[in-house]
């Protein structure tokens, strides 16, 4: 089963680019809502801590890099009115 996890960066991160390059490197699929919305989902047993340490959120330099956000896990139930397109990933991603 596929776990899905959403990534809010803040509206100064200098690297949005390079993250979303980053997160497509290291998981099965990726999302790009908006500039600073991500979402990814992985089968692996992934933790939000992994994906933080991947896109560098406790770095060092992370300030001087203007990367601050948040991870959260998605749970199962999922509702709400957005774009076809997400709605669309959301179900490639799940297993049901």
């Amino acid at each position: 089963m596929n776990r899905i996890f959403v990534i809010t960066l803040s509206d100064y991160c200098k690297e949005t680019g390079q993250i979303y390059e980053r997160l497509k490197e290291e998981y099965d699929s990726c999302f790009q809502y908006t500039d600073r919305v991500l979402f990814i989902a992985d089968k692996r047993p992934i933790l939000t801590d992994d994906i933080v340490k991947t896109i560098g959120l406790r770095d060092n330099d992370r300030a001087e890099r203007g990367l601050s956000g948040a991870v959260f896990k998605l749970n199962k139930a999922y509702s709400g009115f957005t774009a076809k397109r997400f709605w669309e990933w959301i179900d490639s991603v799940t297993d049901e």
